[in-house]
């Protein structure tokens, strides 16, 4: 907390105009510009208003009112917390000082410990390297801790062995947290990741820590949430040491400090935190199965040829028979396709655009999609960051065109935009040349097959990278335009619904990331943080 340099009269006088005069009741907390009695005319200290709902514009415009003729020898803004945005809290949350009426009964903020206090530390993980002669075992590696809030059993972790000695100090179970320890990128220190389910054989790799909780002091699903808060984060990015590389000693991890409230509270906090979790993880894994539906009708209609195998045997029709009649009866012994469909490259019905844009040229608030936002095997892009965050130039695309991840392309990186915005270079912005193609372009660049095909094109050794003009001569049968769009049809109700699931869970995470910080400095109870989330 940053203090903010006013003598006792100046705060008393700010107390009795916010709190007795104007806003009986609420809490406020003035960041900003550093405050003295004897400010310039420019200072100025920034108000913040502590509300469960926004204040009516007669409430705000009144305070303000009152602020601009008073006889304060600064400028006082007043916000309203219920009505800023996301990014501004955030902004807030860094720097602020609480000034609350002696006399009320506003929350205390938690007491505080190290980690050193209530973890059993262990940073020692295994390496890739397989031997023949150790236990096999399932590594737990950076990017399935980078990338995913949560160890969950669905992830593919890399093979590896490990001995006897390595698999009881680096095995991980259900409560623990993982974080990244080491790594390139100064601020990619410290991400955390809470091990959810019981999943045998998996085992902490070697970029990562594992921190286990003592279950009589702190809660695993708390600690978790307490290490995103922005505090604890920066304690990670202020203790990680090196030039070129970037990483955490053990006692460094140890001396970081997190909030503690009682077992009992900790448990209701990650409760409310956790339902919201858990709706993102429902609509996690109804993408999931809306896309492997949306696969499931490619793959047979394109891939396998399955209703013109069908026809050819003289079984009965499995579609409607609008659909069923699109499809020949016949195989074409040349082509190996389909009797009318044609043999083509992606380039026949896909383009990628190249809108180069520079940051600062677009809204600050525009969404920028980076490869570390983008998840591996879905095509559900729920994650974002924003223009102002990034520096150098960027892409542009637009909402329903598509994403594919062209550095190191075997990480399965492929995507529909829920909206319009900028990414990163080493993406490719990918359309249809008309509407027809574009379910059967989507279902293209997200399959197994056109990764391997990525992969297979992409040139360098440690950060090998592919272009678009090696992507757009993949090879691919050509059907008909009409089953194109009959494709599209079928799958679009899917493909909308999880769009709209990605939308609903970004809503979901900007409700998640307004209550982390209050409910972990103690200034928002349980109680109240349930009414939010409900």
């Amino acid at each position: 907390m940053r203090p903010i340099d006013l003598p006792p009269a100046g705060l008393d006088t700010v107390r009795r105009r916010i709190l007795r005069d104007h806003a009986p009741g609420l809490e406020a907390r003035a960041f900003g510009s550093c405050v003295s009695w004897t400010a310039r005319e420019t200072s100025d200290l920034d108000l913040v208003l502590m509300t469960e709902s926004s204040l009516d514009a007669g409430r705000m415009a009144a305070l303000r009112a009152a602020f601009s003729g008073s006889d304060l020898p600064f400028r006082v803004d007043v916000a309203d917390w219920a009505a800023v945005s996301v990014d501004f809290r955030a902004v807030i949350e860094r720097e602020y000082a609480v000034l609350t009426d002696e006399k009320s009964n506003a929350p205390r903020p938690w007491t505080k410990t190290t980690l050193g206090d209530v973890v059993n530390l262990r940073i020692s993980g295994v390496d890739k390297k397989i031997d023949p002669s150790e236990i096999p075992v399932r590594l737990c590696n950076y990017t399935d801790v980078y990338y995913n809030n949560f160890v969950h059993a669905r992830l593919k972790f890399m093979p590896g062995s490990a001995t006897k000695k390595e698999i009881d100090q680096c095995a991980l179970y259900p409560g623990d947290v993982v974080i990244t320890k080491d790594s390139e990128k100064h601020d990619d220190i410290g991400v955390p990741a809470l091990v959810r389910d019981n999943i045998s054989d998996l085992i902490c790799g070697y970029h990562l820590a594992i921190l286990r909780p003592d279950s009589s002091v702190i809660d695993g699903s708390y600690l978790f949430y307490a290490l995103n808060i922005y505090r604890v984060q920066k304690q990670f990015h202020a203790y990680a040491n090196g030039i070129t590389r970037f990483g955490l000693r053990k006692t460094d991890i140890q001396r970081v400090e997190i909030p503690l409230p009682s077992l009992p509270e900790q448990r209701a906090i990650a409760d409310v935190l956790g339902s919201l979790d858990d709706k993102i993880e429902l609509n996690r894994r109804m993408n999931e199965i809306l896309e492997a539906m949306a696969r499931a009708i490619f793959d047979d209609w394109f891939v396998d040829f399955g209703p013109t195998r069908a026809r050819m045997e003289g079984r009965k029709p499995y579609l409607a028979p609008e659909i069923w009649r699109l499809f020949p009866d016949r195989i074409d012994t040349d082509t190996g396709a389909p009797e009318g469909w044609r043999l083509g490259i992606l380039a026949d019905i896909a383009v990628s655009e190249h809108r180069a844009v520079a940051p600062a040229d677009v809204a600050a608030d525009t969404p920028y999609i980076g490869l570390k936002h983008m998840p591996r095997r879905s095509i559900a892009l729920s994650r974002w960051g924003r223009a102002d965050q990034v520096k150098t130039p960027k892409l542009r695309f637009e909402a329903g065109e598509f994403l594919f991840g062209r550095l190191r392309p075997y990480f399965h990186k492929a995507g529909v935009a829920p909206f319009d915005g900028i990414c990163s270079t080493t993406i490719a912005v990918v359309r249809p040349v008309s509407q027809e193609w574009s379910a059967p372009v989507l279902a293209c660049i997200s399959s197994a097959s056109f990764v391997d095909f990525a992969d297979r094109s992409s040139t360098g050794t440690t950060m090998p990278q592919t272009s678009w003009e090696a992507l757009s001569r993949y090879e691919l049968a050509i059907p008909p335009p009409a089953l194109a769009a009959a494709y599209g049809n079928a799958v679009a109700p899917m493909l909308d619904r999880i769009v709209a699931n990605v939308r609903e869970s970004h809503a979901l995470a900007d409700a998640r990331d307004s209550l982390l910080p209050r409910l972990m400095s103690g200034r928002l109870r349980v109680g109240d943080a349930e009414k939010a989330a409900a």
